[in-house]
């Protein structure tokens, strides 16, 4: 396994390459939620993610991990460094099955609305390893790309969901 640094909130301004995407999405926050704990809606909505596997029990909550399987072979061990359920959680790259990344952070904030409409706010941070560097400007406009598929994917992924607007069940 090839380490990662962790990261934390302030990390996201810190780091020059940090992204920010922003969309209201047609449901609550616990719908959401419940998609963001469902290993298998990840496949559908996000699309370099193949598995999600939770290595840790649920109750979730800060410190619980996870393995995120991506296209290319690359597998991402996280840990949650935030975990407030219906409203935030953030993840850092523990590491890597190959060498991706000396950093690498995603944060998730949820803002409702109203009963049926709820801000999505979504970062990502990361720090090449410092061969890559020089590359970094070329990838930006890549990363901005596919964070904005993945938005419109969560986006339809959710419209499509079957009361989406009603609460989660209990």
């Amino acid at each position: 396994m090839q380490s990662c640094t962790p990261l934390a909130l302030e990390d996201f301004d810190r780091l020059t390459d940090s992204f920010r995407f922003e969309t209201v999405l047609e449901a609550s926050p616990e719908r959401i939620f419940d998609v963001f704990e469902d290993p298998e809606s990840w496949p559908e909505w996000a699309g370099a993610i193949t598995k999600v596997i939770w290595t840790s029990p649920k109750p979730f909550e800060v410190g619980t991990t996870r393995d995120v399987h991506l296209m290319g072979g690359l597998v991402g061990h996280e840990r949650f460094f935030a975990w407030e359920r219906n409203r935030c959680m953030g993840f850092y790259f523990v590491g890597t099955n190959k060498p991706a990344v000396a950093a690498f952070g995603e944060y998730y904030e949820l803002e409702p609305l109203d009963d049926v409409r709820t801000r999505f706010v979504w970062r990502i941070a990361y720090q090449p390893k410092p061969a890559m560097r020089v590359l970094s400007p070329l990838t930006r406009p890549f990363v901005r790309l596919m964070g904005g598929r993945i938005v419109k994917g969560l986006e339809r992924y959710v419209r499509a969901l079957p009361s989406a607007h009603a609460p989660a069940p209990a």
